[in-house]
């Protein structure tokens, strides 16, 4: 009885022979970890292990399939008013290492070379011209939104 079919167990996910050991940890992980039940525009809901389910109250949710410009819209074009209004103001992303901060303050991986793109441009001339090349591109995230609001006001 050891339960392995007379194998030894190796280091690096593999036995004796060579075979793929399978991830029955990885399993048991997400059995045992919180999940998201249930998303709505200011709540997310999540089954806890050992809790239950928990809700979480937001000002606002947005769903994976949010647009970057919905997203600036309904956060950041506030703090930019506010900011043109001489009010102190401020854009904080916040949460899980993967959760897609960086995408949603930037943009998509290629947001440098695109705004150089956009700035490298002979007809840009004023901030407005700015503004609308940025507004026009699905892939800046709300900071690029932001700065080209101001640059336009």
């Amino acid at each position: 009885g050891r339960g392995d079919g007379g194998r030894k167990k190796e280091e690096g996910g593999k036995d004796a022979k060579g075979d793929v050991k399978e991830s029955e940890d990885a399993e048991e992980r997400q059995r045992d970890s919180a999940r998201v039940v249930s998303l709505q525009p200011c709540c997310v809901v999540m089954h806890v292990p050992g809790a239950g389910l928990r809700p979480f109250a937001f000002v606002r949710v947005f769903s994976p399939d949010s647009s970057q410009e919905t997203v600036y819209r309904e956060t950041g074009l506030r703090a930019v008013v506010s900011a043109l209004n001489g009010v102190n103001a401020c854009l904080l992303c916040y949460g899980q290492t993967g959760s897609g901060k960086t995408h949603t303050m930037f943009g998509s991986k290629d947001w440098e070379q695109e705004a150089e793109s956009i700035a490298r441009s002979s007809s840009l001339s004023s901030g407005s011209e700015w503004k609308a090349a940025v507004k026009g591109s699905g892939s800046f995230g709300i900071a690029l939104r932001a700065l080209a609001d101001v640059t336009a006001a």
